[in-house]
Parts: C-alpha cells; structure tokens; sequence
C-alpha cells in the first residue's frame, strides 16, 4: 500500500515552498508527494522513503485502532444519537428521495450539515440501528483523516518524522475523543476528511491553476461545509498557507526564500540525506514581489471570494437552523461582556488541556446561566488565558522570520476557533471538546515543525525531541483510551460528568434519562430533582420529571412539572404533547385534545403530536378526524407498531377494510407481533 502522493519537488520549487536547511529552515521534501503520480520511485533512497511513509501509515492507523476499536463494541448515548440517529425518522428510514430534501432544509435539531445526515441515512441502510456500523464508520473517517492530515504536512515541508508527530498526535489526542467516539459527531470527522482534501486540492491547484482544479477546490470547500459548518475558517487558512510556506502574499518579517537564513547561519549542519538536501532554491514568479505587497495579498483574496462566499452562505443556513430551534441564546441571556471574557478563557482552556488534558467532560455548564455571580468564575480564567495568549503571540512574531511556521500555526488555531468559541452562543455550554478537533492541528503542526528545526542541529537534540515526542503520543494515547471508554452508553458517560462536576445540572438530567430507560424512575427522579434545584429554570428537568412521575403513576403531580416546563417555555411542543395526553388519560378529554391541537400546531411534522392527537381523537369518538391524524402520524414514520395498531382497527370501525387490509400486510411481512394480533386487528368492528 502506498500512500497518494501530492506534490512534487519541482513544483514545489517552483510555487516558492522554501527549501529547509539542516536547520529545519524551508526544505523542500525530496519525497514530497506527487497527486498525479506520474513518477515512480527510481533512486534507492525514495524506495526507502517510500517504505517508511508505508511503516508509518501503519503505525498512525494502529494508534487510531489502539484507542477507537472498542468503540465498536458500545452503543447509543441519549444525547444527540437519539435525534440525529435512533430516534429520527428521516434518517431511520434511510436513503429516500424525501429524506434527501429534508437533509438541505433549515430545521433542527442542529446545524446546517446535509452530507452528515446523508451519512447518517446510509448507516442505518448498511447497519440498521446496531450501533457498532455507525461506530466503525466514524472511526474510519478519522483514520482517513489522520493519514490526510499527514500528507498535508509533508506538503508544508514537514519531514516525514515530523508529519507522523503531528498526525500522531491528531490521531490520539484526548480533547478529539468527542469528535471520534460520539456517533452524532460523525459531522466533525467527515468535516476533517473533506477539510484536508480542500488544502491538498489547494496546493494542486497553486501548483497548475487551471479551472478543473479550482472547480475541484471548490467543490471540496462544499464538501467540507456540508459536512459542518465549522469549515467556514478554511479559506481563511489557505490566505495563511499563502503567507507560508507558499510565499503568494507577504507580511512583515516572514521570510520569503530570498530571505531565509542558510543552515551555517542557523548554526545547523546539512546533510545530504535530509530530505530535500542542503541545496537552496530562488525565488519564483509564484511568490509576491517585494514592495508590491497588497497586490499579492489583493489577488490571493480575490481568487478566493468563491469559496468565502460558500462559508457565508452556510454560516447563514446554520444559524437558521439554530434558530428555528431556538438554541442561539439572546444578549439578554447572556450579556457580550460575558461572552468575550469567556471567549478569552475558553482560548486558555483549550491551551491548557491541549497540555494537560484531565477533568475532560461531555458539557461544561456556562456560568451565566447557573451562577449568580459569573464574572466570579469567568474573570479570573480569563486574566490568566489572556496573558497566556500574549506572550505566546508575542513570541510567535517575534520569532516569525526564524520560525514563520510558528506564526502559521498559532493563527490557524486561534482563526479556527473563532466561530465555536462562544461569541454567538448556541447552546448552553461554555465550551465543548469537540470544538478543538480541527484547530489543535495548528498548535501540533507548530510544535512539529519546530521540533524538525531544532532537532537538525545535532544528534542529541534528534534523540531528546524524540524521546519527548513519545513519550507525548504514548501518554495522551493511555488518556484517550480511558476517556474513550467513558462513551460506553449513556449511564457511564454522565457518571462520569457528575464525578468531574457534581452539580452539572445537565448531566444530572441526561443520567436521569438514562436510568429511565433501565426503569429505574426512583432514581431518575431523584437526579431530576436535583438538576432543577441547580437551576430552577431548567425546562427541559421539569419536563422529564413530568414524564418519569407519570411512570410512578403520580399524575397529578407530573401535570404540575408540565405546567412548569411550558410556564418557562410556552413553545415546549412535547410537554404541551405530555399534558394533553396526561389529561385525557385521566378523563379530561376536552381539555386533553386542546393542549394535543396545540403541540401539533407548534409542530406538525412530528410523529408524536400527530399520533398523540389522533389517540386522543379516537378516545372521545371522533373516529374520522382520528384516522387523518393517525394516517398522517403513519405517513411521518412508516414502520412505527404504535401507530398502526391505533390506526388499523380505527379504519376497520369506519368501514375502510382494504387500506386497514393493506396496512396490515405490509406490517405483517416486517413484523412478527402483527401475526398474533390479527384477529384483533382485523376482527368484526368494535362498535360505532
């Protein structure tokens, strides 16, 4: 097996990809991939090399194998898997023509990102609802992406030892379990996949810019975004990949090749079996021409406007979608003071578990909705992150014409971030893991690249950088193989969030969730109760508890927790839902079918308040209005057993014996439970 190349010497030479020195300065890889691969290896050194990039091919896939495989033996978790996956009809019920155009609308019950719900759909025609397909498929997007992420390296003059530190460390690092081991991710690893086919499509099409390439650019940029809206930065990155190691645009003091010191200058030695040997190369036309700066920079944006204008236009669907939803939070909620000093502390945060990556959890409550006082806990964070990120941009520019990679590295992170750091807050977290997946890529690839540079000066230098580059790999490697096991279903991973915060409102409600399911409600409502006392406000707490009461067979009071939820949430489509059906199970019919034409008015696509109605309809004799609502609840989700065995019996009673006929059989050849129910179903009529 032999890795795709992508770019080759000459045309790296003549793109003005500086050449490196023994000093780690600008080389230009001898080995550097070629994406037409019109050249074999001819030279025994290339085999050699060659055979190495295979052995470390290998060895990338077997981290991603030591930490990810027993994914593959874990199930659901109840957040987010139910509605992206188990719980959504439309990607239930696989690949469709209806499916596909729902994937392209605005709507819930998260981003805009159609190419993750086609996936979605696929899983489940390949896999069924057996998570460990769904599992695998995202374990392969990230291995696919690690490797591709290597070959971008290489092409930004990575040595090979280098690129494998980096894509290692992308591979392994335990801030990226998240992105990996939760299925309803699957939108950040596919983003990651297309995210590096768009740098390496990038670089091809620096290399011959023909119309083909651009189009293939293009169509990766659209790939990338449809995948996740986070790819909205990637054009942003490539205008950074232009002021090096391309040299298409210039900023003060980074060094174009004409510029760059010689290994003697650096102090280094040069050998000639370094890749890309001592030789220097010059300066071409591809590179901006000194004093004529804002030209260059004026072309490099222009020829990118197209694919500025895709992440606009899907930053726009995005925050739609949020919208329609109502998660993007009001200024109200949460003041922009608020949200820049947690913007500068959620940067330090990341810095710090990118180093010491303990105490990680599926969701960190924002302070300014559970605090009283949260400057008291943002402000002092963000004292300290700042200065952090000071002094580190300091550095990094001040060392921008020795090391520009730095600088490269360090505004990727920084640019990357931007859009998930919380400025527009979109959710109730004040920072998520998953969040770091694609910008921890600038930080290894600065820490990579430089560590290439120094170890080059001497012997002792290679074998201490890479006694510490291990030593890294192997102990966050241990880490993420114990942080991925807290993904094993529901109940470990919020055990887990409660052992890192006890009084995390809302993993006290999803553990909850969790515990009903296993039917153990005593439980459940007990970790309910505590979530509300933690924030009072907490709708979503008031709502289950109102559904686990009504399971202790406490009606009345689950009526009161119903109340609360819509009190704080009249839009709260599935309490108005719960109530309705709540009351007519208690005898008030009329006021049951009332609260029931609400939600299905909030909602009307909605299996349940479609289905709800229609029970409801039926136990006050309205049959004919019943049987559309049903019909209509059936037509939602096709294979679903309640609604049919409500609705086949209500077109018997009215006399429409061949569709209730129909439905039967179709139900029948799928479902074994309809045999025995036959004479039930399809018996004399039950009255008028």
């Amino acid at each position: 097996m032999m890795l795709p190349r992508i770019a080759s010497t000459a045309w790296l030479r003549e793109n003005s990809l500086p050449p490196e020195t023994s000093s780690g300065q600008n080389v230009i890889p001898s080995s550097a991939p070629d994406m037409s691969v019109t050249e074999p290896p001819t030279s025994a050194v290339e085999r050699k090399s060659s055979k190495w990039e295979l052995v470390l091919a290998l060895l990338l896939l077997g981290l991603v194998a030591v930490d990810y495989g027993q994914t593959l033996r874990f199930g659901f978790v109840n957040f987010d898997d139910d509605a992206h996956v188990y719980e959504n009809p439309q990607v239930t019920t696989g690949v469709t023509p209806a499916n596909l155009a729902w994937s392209f609308g605005i709507h819930g019950p998260s981003q805009w990102h159609p190419l993750a719900w086609l996936s979605h759909q696929i899983d489940c025609e390949l896999f069924g609802l057996k998570p460990a397909g769904h599992h695998a498929v995202n374990v392969l997007l990230h291995a696919l992406a690690t490797l591709l992420l290597y070959q971008v390296c290489r092409a930004l003059t990575c040595g090979p030892w280098a690129a494998a530190w980096i894509a290692a460390a992308f591979a392994v690092h335990p801030l990226n379990v998240e992105s990996v081991a939760w299925i309803a991710e699957r939108r950040n690893v596919l983003a990651a996949v297309f995210w590096m086919l768009t740098v390496l499509a990038y670089l091809s099409w620096v290399r011959q810019p023909k119309p083909g390439g651009y189009a293939l650019l293009l169509a990766m940029h659209a790939l990338a975004l449809m995948s996740k809206p986070l790819a909205v930065t990637l054009p942003c990155v490539l205008l950074l990949l232009d002021v090096w190691p391309l040299g298409r645009a210039t900023v003060s003091g980074v060094p174009s090749e004409r510029g760059t010191p010689t290994a003697d200058e650096e102090g280094g030695a040069s050998h000639p079996s370094a890749p890309g040997g001592p030789q220097r190369a010059k300066l071409t036309s591809g590179a901006a021409e000194p004093g004529m700066p804002s030209r260059a920079w004026r072309q490099c944006v222009v020829e990118k406007l197209p694919l500025f204008v895709l992440s606009g236009g899907a930053s726009w669907l995005s925050i739609e979608c949020q919208r329609s939803i109502g998660t993007v939070s009001s200024l109200e909620a949460i003041s922009m003071p608020i949200r820049l000093t947690n913007a500068v502390s959620a940067y330090g945060c990341y810095l710090y578990k990118t180093l010491v990556p303990w105490g990680l959890c599926v969701f960190y409550p924002h302070p300014a909705l559970v605090e009283h006082d949260p400057w008291a806990s943002i402000l002092p964070a963000a004292v300290l992150s700042g200065l952090a990120l000071l002094a580190i941009s300091l550095y990094v520019w001040f060392q921008r014409q020795r090391s520009p990679w730095l600088l490269i590295g360090w505004l990727w992170f920084l640019g990357t971030l931007v859009p998930m750091i919380g400025i527009m807050q979109v959710g109730e977290q004040q920072q998520a893991d998953r969040y770091a997946y694609l910008p921890l890529v600038g930080i290894f690839f600065a820490v990579g690249r430089e560590a290439q540079r120094v170890a080059r000066r001497s012997h002792g230098w290679q074998v201490l950088l890479g006694l510490l580059g291990l030593l890294a790999i192997g102990g966050w490697t241990f880490v993420a193989r114990q942080q991925t096991r807290v993904w094993q279903n529901s109940e470990t991973l919020f055990l887990h969030a409660l052992e890192v915060d006890p009084w995390n409102h809302w993993a006290c409600n999803n553990l909850a969730l969790a515990l009903q399911q296993k039917g153990q409600n005593n439980e459940a409502a007990r970790y309910l109760r505590k979530a509300i006392e933690v924030k009072p406000t907490y709708e979503l707490a008031h709502y289950n508890l109102g559904v686990v009461l009504v399971e202790l067979n406490q009606p009345e009071s689950a009526l009161g927790e119903f109340r609360a939820a819509i009190y704080l949430n009249p839009a709260h489509v599935a309490a108005h839902s719960r109530m309705g059906t709540t009351l007519s199970q208690l005898g008030q019919l009329k006021e049951g079918v009332k609260r029931l034409e609400i939600a299905h008015e909030l909602s009307p696509l909605a299996w349940e308040t479609s289905h709800n109605l229609g029970v409801a309809l039926a136990a006050g004799g309205q049959k004919p209005a019943a049987a559309e609502m049903l019909l209509k609840a059936h037509q939602i989700d096709p294979k679903n057993a309640a609604t049919l065995m409500a609705l086949i019996p209500l077109l018997r009673d009215l006399g429409r014996q061949a569709e209730a006929q129909k439905l039967f059989d179709e139900a029948a050849a799928t479902d074994p439970q309809f045999h025995a129910a036959g004479d039930k179903l399809l018996g004399p009529p039950s009255g008028p």
